[in-house]
């Protein structure tokens, strides 16, 4: 389904609703407008000669900046608003929270990379 409404729209990008909140969700809804897709699941047509898609921020807003590239190339990005990723990302060790882990100079880099 999201491949053929990427293709129809001119999409190259799509996500997940972004809240968890069932009052924040919508059952019939896919949003076409700016907003953001969260890198935990979604998907992407890749263009790798696309230059102004490469990533130049830090990996504390790689999720804000992928999707607002996309909006600005695309003029689209898809976001099923119906569904959500349940996600536990403060339980889980790794990622950005190992990265940005107290005591290890970590505030200050996050602070840095924002």
């Amino acid at each position: 389904h999201a491949y053929a409404l990427m293709r129809k729209t001119g999409a190259y990008l799509w996500g997940l609703s972004t809240s968890q909140n069932a009052y924040c969700m919508q059952k019939d809804r896919i949003s076409c407008n700016n907003g953001l897709v969260n890198g935990y699941f979604n998907g992407f047509i890749t263009r790798p000669d696309c230059k102004e898609l490469y990533r130049t921020f830090y990996d504390a807003t790689e999720d804000s900046e992928f999707s607002v590239r996309h909006f600005a190339k695309d003029g689209v990005v898809l976001r099923y608003k119906m569904y959500a990723g349940v996600t536990r990302p403060h339980k889980n060790s790794g990622g950005l929270q190992e990265k940005f882990a107290e005591g290890t100079c970590g505030k200050d880099r996050r602070k840095t990379e924002e």
